[in-house]
């Protein structure tokens, strides 16, 4: 086995708590997904997020098989009834700079490294908003999947960059983890839409 499979089967088997004993003490995912939910009604009365027509979208069968037996306590969803996602939003050249001025405009893969986020370009006209924790994944251009959380407390996201976020208390690297086992299902399927 190569060294990029095995990396990758040890990625799945740790997003379905294969890797380590479970604790039988662990908050059911049930808890947790009652939480997210309130706290999505709480963002949709404040108008900052969209109300949603269903509280989760239903997993079907194929889809429950296909991951196998869960640990108890485990319940199967898909990523975007847990996370909030921003779509950047490119500026035309006239609306950024390179002195410092406003927040870090990130305008994609160039600007993820090592986990890290470089700025090179700043922004007082800021249209899509990232914060500190947010994961950051190249969705579009030849950096396509590539990932870091932000260090920065705001940031202008381009178009080639989303922003998830997390509800509750979700850590955005579990997400990235999730998003790493699938790495090669994501970039086939941003190469679809390129």
């Amino acid at each position: 086995m190569n060294t990029k499979k095995l990396r990758q089967k040890i990625l799945d088997l740790a997003i379905r708590g294969k890797l380590v004993p479970q604790d039988p003490n662990d908050e059911p995912a049930s808890v947790l997904l009652e939480r997210i939910q309130t706290e999505k009604e709480q963002l949709a009365k404040a108008g900052v997020l969209k109300r949603s027509k269903n509280n989760f979208n239903a997993i079907s069968e194929k889809e429950a098989t296909m991951c196998g037996t869960l640990p108890d306590g485990w319940l199967l969803c898909r990523l975007g009834d847990i996370i909030e996602l921003f779509s950047g939003q490119d500026l035309t050249p006239d609306r950024y700079n390179d002195r410092e001025i406003g927040i870090p405009y990130i305008t994609g893969a160039s600007c993820l490294k090592d986990n890290r986020v470089l700025v090179n370009r700043w922004t007082d006209s800021p249209q899509v908003r990232s914060k500190r924790g947010d994961l950051l994944l190249t969705c579009k251009g030849a950096g396509v999947g590539k990932m870091a959380v932000s260090h920065l407390d705001d940031v202008h996201i381009a178009r080639q960059t989303m922003a998830l976020r997390a509800y509750c208390e979700i850590d955005n690297r579990f997400i990235g983890h999730v998003l790493l086992a699938n790495l090669s299902a994501i970039t086939s399927q941003a190469k679809c839409f390129a």
